[in-house]
């Protein structure tokens, strides 16, 4: 496996949220992204209610508690509105 440069922007191929169990829900997913990789990841910052298969999206970057930023993905339209 390597690292390689991608734009940042892919399609959500499956995911599944988790209500119970933690206090906050989350959403994973598997992203196809437009450079054709699919990765396994986080959906953020929307709400998860309106995730669904096919969904546009883009990544952001979120900070870990080691500090790291770990690659995560929010929907297009999110951002736009």
């Amino acid at each position: 496996m390597e690292w390689i440069a991608t734009n940042g922007t892919g399609t959500i191929y499956a995911f599944s949220v988790t209500r119970r169990g933690t206090p906050t829900p989350y959403c994973i997913a598997y992203v196809t992204l437009d450079d054709g990789p699919t990765m396994l990841t986080n959906i953020v910052d929307t709400d998860l209610d309106r995730v669904r298969i096919g969904q546009r999206v883009r990544v952001v970057c979120k900070k870990s508690e080691g500090g790291f930023s770990i690659p995560m993905f929010t929907p297009i339209h999110d951002q736009q509105a």
